[in-house]
């Protein structure tokens, strides 16, 4: 199998699309909605492959448990980090109105 792009994984296989039907064009259908939302408010984003904590079901249980954290994967771990990384270099905090201020909890509560 070939690596597929994630929107292609998310409209294909999660919400149902295929070639042949007539799903873009149904805008009463769950799947058109479901999509339509996910693509207005998420026009391009990136998707990366982590792997399983661990094969044990006892550790996937009880993962939160510090007794446990020997057990989980440093290939899991290291992925997640990778992965917060990356979602860390593209947040930003949003602007003001002001020149160099930014927009705090307090205003959106407003």
């Amino acid at each position: 199998d070939q690596p597929c792009h994630f929107r292609d994984y998310l409209l294909e296989k999660i919400l149902g699309k295929s070639d042949d039907d007539d799903w873009e064009n149904d805008t009463d259908s769950i799947h058109y909605k479901a999509a339509n939302c996910l693509l207005k408010f998420f026009k391009n984003f990136d998707a990366e492959t982590i792997p399983p904590p661990s094969t044990s079901p006892d550790v996937m249980k009880n993962i939160e448990d510090p007794r446990y954290k020997d057990e989980i994967s440093l290939d899991f771990l290291h992925q997640v980090e990778y992965v917060r990384a990356r979602i860390l270099e593209k947040c930003e905090p949003k602007r003001g109105y002001a020149p160099g201020s930014f927009v705090n909890g307090i205003q959106l509560a407003g």
